[in-house]
């Protein structure tokens, strides 16, 4: 880089040099130190079957989120940077449709995306990625035994109808029940057997932050070392556990947010009511699924004290609205329009949908993320003993 110095500096030097050697030695300032040389950074190379031209992006995540773009020349593309630690980036080919994740860190890294567009990358020359292989080798045995629930799902789902027969969701509710115990075992045990890792605070923060567990995240987070904590997946678990906080069982949370007419309404405007804070989106297929359920809910028992209060993470107006009125939503719905970055949605840390907790009258919060069989239960059992 050049530099252009203070000028009048640089006329005493001339001044100096031109006096003669003995007057530059003597008047002369010592000699300043070296430039200390910048940390290196990364060179990831990959190589990918993909057109010339193909454009390739590497995203990285979490409190600042960057994007970088190459090209893909002759098969091959190449990125350069710098991260302050180990850090987990997607790297996305969408005219091809490709996708990979990784750990990127300051060393000479490759990454080879195989023909095959559903073999997995192979990624060499970062430590902190092979830890990761070690865990993902595990969780691939937990994705392939979700793949036969699903199909068996979508085999028992009636032509024309969006949901399978209740007998086949009940089974398949069985079996994820089954494999969530098995997942968290292997969570647990990566976690014990490294705790200062920024792989083990990636999986608590993938497993039970981005797919809310208050109780699990908390559990596991206690077990980090100082290392993981101060990596920014441990930032975010700790962040994840301060917002969730205000939401805890006991505390009284309130709100105002615009319906969809644009007047504020509050959550407080509802006390001497049992209320449902139910956090959804229309583009949100479990959000939309389970509706039904909470729309029974509400004609159940609406007419012995319980409302329902929609907060969606939508970004338009036009598809809430459109949503509200397929699903038969008669309850009040607030938005702010602002998608993930929802206010109410960032103040009470939610960061996935479809989530709700359960207030009393008297607007404490009883009961968190109930959905089907469990908010049913919850509600027969706070009605049949008024």
């Amino acid at each position: 880089m050049t530099y252009c110095p203070n000028l009048p500096t640089l006329l005493l030097g001339a001044a100096l040099l031109a006096a003669g050697p003995a007057a530059a030695q003597k008047k002369m300032p010592a000699a300043r130190p070296k430039p200390v040389a910048a940390a290196p950074g990364y060179t990831l190379q990959g190589e990918v079957a993909a057109p010339d031209g193909t454009k390739v992006y590497l995203l990285s995540f979490g409190d600042k989120p960057t994007k970088d773009s190459a090209t893909v020349q002759n098969g091959r593309f190449t990125f350069n940077g710098r991260v302050a630690e180990p850090t987990w980036y997607g790297l996305r080919l969408p005219a091809v449709k490709r996708y990979a994740g990784l750990f990127v860190e300051n060393k000479p890294l490759t990454i080879q995306l195989p023909a095959e567009a559903q073999a997995a990358p192979i990624v060499k020359g970062s430590a902190t990625q092979d830890e990761y292989a070690t865990y993902d080798k595990q969780w691939n045995v937990i994705r392939q035994k979700a793949g036969p629930i699903y199909e068996m799902l979508q085999k028992a789902t009636p032509a024309g109808a969006k949901e399978p027969t209740p007998e086949a969701r009940k089974e398949a509710d069985a079996r994820f029940a089954a494999l969530e115990a098995e997942s968290k075992q292997i969570a647990e045990a990566y976690v014990q057997a490294h705790p200062n890792s920024v792989v083990a605070a990636s999986v608590v923060q993938w497993r039970f932050v981005d797919f809310p567990n208050y109780d699990e995240a908390s559990k596991l987070y206690k077990q980090l070392g100082p290392v993981a904590k101060a990596s920014q997946p441990g930032r975010s678990i700790s962040k994840f556990m301060t917002t969730y906080d205000r939401t805890a069982l006991g505390t009284r949370p309130d709100f105002a947010q615009a319906d969809v007419n644009g007047k504020q309404v509050k959550l407080s405007d509802f006390r001497g009511k049992y209320v449902l804070v139910d956090f959804w989106a229309s583009w949100c297929g479990p959000c939309r699924a389970e509706n039904p359920n909470v729309k029974a809910m509400y004609d159940k028992y609406h007419g012995q004290g319980f409302e329902v209060l929609g907060v969606s993470l939508d970004g338009k107006k036009e598809p809430w609205v459109k949503a509200i009125e397929t699903d038969g939503l008669t309850w009040t719905q607030l938005s702010d329009l602002q998608g993930w970055k929802n206010a109410v949605a960032l103040q009470y840390g939610i960061a996935a949908v479809p989530q709700n907790f359960l207030v009393d009258p008297q607007g404490r919060v009883i009961a968190k993320n109930l959905r089907g069989e469990e908010l049913q239960t919850k509600l027969a059992q706070l009605f049949t003993t008024k």
